[in-house]
């Protein structure tokens, strides 16, 4: 993840959505995926301290079994954790290609209103 990041870094925006998919969400636990997103938020807010940042929660995901539950994991932690945060739980698997993974066009019409709705209520 830090990788992707730091080109958006260097462009010093002051408002910034992370956003992320899980792809290891069966082989890491929700607390080790926490940990990755919180160390990510603080690198962010290192190098940004006046960046305003909200995070993305995870989206529930039909191609592995098992997933959803450590996903709902992860989002009630971020929850727990009083983080600005965009609800994605509007997202379901209708709003997903076919194998139940990525987003068709419906769902990232969702994921775009949701983005707005949210920052609206920032601003």
């Amino acid at each position: 993840m830090v990788d992707h990041i730091n080109p958006v870094i260097r462009n010093s925006p002051s408002n910034m959505i992370l956003h992320i998919g899980v792809n290891n969400v069966l082989e890491d636990d929700s607390q080790m995926i926490l940990n990755k997103l919180l160390s990510l938020k603080a690198l962010i807010e290192k190098n940004l301290p006046d960046c305003k940042l909200v995070i993305s929660k995870i989206i529930q995901r039909f191609d592995k079994e098992g997933a959803n539950s450590i996903i709902d994991d992860l989002n009630r932690s971020l929850d727990s954790l009083c983080l600005k945060t965009i609800d994605n739980s509007n997202i379901t698997i209708q709003h997903l290609g076919k194998k139940g993974l990525h987003l068709n066009d419906w769902g990232k019409g969702r994921l775009a209103l949701n983005f707005m709705k949210t920052l609206r209520k920032f601003n």
